[in-house]
Parts: structure tokens; sequence; C-alpha cells
């Protein structure tokens, strides 16, 4: 079942969502929006840069991609899984993000490849770009326990 506002409310208000820092603007109808961190890694065709940059303005060319944090640390339930897809504004933009889950029990920032397809687009620090239904799920036996637990963002990413 996808959760609606008030049932993702009730959840931040018992502390079982943990969301930080949690703004006005991140509660939507169906879901959380998160925003753009500091930290970017730009991908270049031979391969990622081993330099993180903190930005406040993030500028992503066409078909360049980006390995870009969230402003925001998670703590999920774990009852609950969260579907990630950018706002559709952004794809409007010629912007796309590949979708991804976010499973059941992960702590810490989150870390997505993001990439310009259609023209040079600026990114701000703080704004909403990535969308997260949160869908209920039966309690997991094995809560999230991956390489990613209590990643601190980018810096933390560990490059495969």
């Amino acid at each position: 079942m996808i959760l609606a506002d008030w049932e993702i409310q009730t959840l931040i208000d018992a502390k079982k969502l943990i969301i930080d820092p949690l703004s006005d603007d991140v509660i939507q109808p169906n879901g959380i929006d998160l925003s753009i961190g500091h930290e970017v890694i730009r991908i270049s065709p031979d391969g990622p840069s081993p330099a993180m940059h903190e930005e406040e303005k993030i500028t992503i060319g066409m078909g360049e991609r980006c390995l870009i944090g969230t402003l925001e640390r998670l703590e999920m339930p774990i009852d609950l899984v969260g579907l990630v897809n950018i706002r559709s504004s952004y794809s409007r933009r010629g912007m796309m993000s590949p979708p991804t889950v976010i499973d059941a029990g992960f702590k810490g920032k989150l870390t997505f490849l993001v990439f310009g397809t259609a023209h040079t687009v600026e990114l701000k620090v703080g704004e909403r770009f990535w969308h997260v239904v949160l869908a209920r799920t039966q309690t997991v036996a094995k809560p999230y326990q991956g390489k990613y637990q209590e990643s601190t963002g980018v810096k933390g990413f560990k490059l495969d």
C-alpha cells in the first residue's frame, strides 16, 4: 500500500521515519521529495573523477553524468520501501536519473546517478529533485545492511 501524506507525517512524528533536515515542503500527497545536496562526482567517458566537489550550483551539460548526493539523511523503518524517481518537472527540462529503490532499514544519505539529455541544466543545492513513493511492506527479516548503510553522501560513496 502506498502511503498518503498524513501517514507519512504520523511516521515522522513517531520518529519511525527520520528525514533530516526536514523542511515544510518535503511531504507530498503520496510520498516525499528529496533535495540536491552539496556534493557531486562528475563522470567522464573514461570513468568517475577521483575528486568530489562541493558546489552550490551544479551545472549538468548534455550527455554529462554525475553522482549527486541528497541533502537529507533518511532512516527507513523495516516495514517501508521507497520507490525513487526524479520529479517530472526535471524530466521535462531534460534530466534523467534511473529509478531506484530505498530498502527497508536503510539509514544514511543517498547518492544517485543524474545525467543530462537535451541541453545544459543548472541545479541548485536545496532544490527538491527526487520524489520517493513510500510503500508499506511486510516487516523484513533482514533489513538493509549493505555497503551503503550509514552513507554520508557522495564523499562516502564507494565506486565499484
